[in-house]
């Protein structure tokens, strides 16, 4: 459930970052979204060190980054889909730099909460790791069905127009791309909460 509540709420910034009075404002929406995600990181910390020191059962390095991914993944996922259906003929370089910002602000806050956590895996985090990688493979192949699904037989989407053959092309070479991202970010969305969902199984 608390796993579910955080999917949520960052779902719920990636689609805000979307909206136009923000990509209006001075600060682009990737550095908002990065400083939202510093506080809220720092919040957690906070968090996690006081669980460390007062009670049993506090989570590990692997559980915490578990968290960070499924945090990050849901604030780009919403902000990606929000994006393509808000603004279909938006700035796609700004796009991609707004994601590019929020991604190396989480590899930053990553590489420095592992290098504070003193502890490292075990066989119990390299065991929830292949589970839940298998559970992500099967999410990848499941979404990559409903493709070839809809590639043959009659969909559109909604605000693309292709008025002449090049505009086809080119609709069809955005959306094969757009795909492909869709399908890097739904596999992590499965492979961080299945993670997450056997530590908590898993906790004594």
């Amino acid at each position: 459930m608390i796993a579910i509540s955080g999917l949520l709420a960052s779902s719920l910034l990636g689609a805000l970052l979307a909206l136009p009075f923000i990509a209006a404002l001075p600060v682009g929406a990737g550095w908002l979204g990065a400083t939202v995600l510093l506080a809220a990181s720092a919040f957690a910390v906070h968090r996690w060190m006081r669980l460390s020191k007062g009670e049993t059962g506090a989570p590990g390095v692997e559980e915490k980054l578990a968290w960070t991914s499924l945090v990050i993944t849901g604030v780009v996922s919403a902000y990606f889909v929000a994006y393509l259906l808000l603004n279909p003929h938006g700035n796609r370089v700004a796009m991609f730099g707004n994601i590019a910002i929020l991604q190396i602000g989480w590899g930053i806050f990553c590489a420095w909460l592992r290098r504070a956590d003193r502890g490292g895996s075990d066989e119990r985090d390299r065991a929830i790791d292949a589970r839940a990688y298998r559970y992500a493979y099967f999410g990848v192949i499941g979404y990559v069905g409903c493709l070839l699904w809809m590639t043959f037989t009659a969909w559109t989407v909604v605000g693309v127009r292709a008025d002449t053959p090049a505009d086809l092309a080119l609709t069809n070479y955005a959306l094969t791309n757009y795909a492909l991202i869709g399908a890097l970010l739904f596999g992590e969305l499965i492979n961080s909460f299945s993670r997450l969902q056997l530590y908590r199984n898993q906790r004594p």
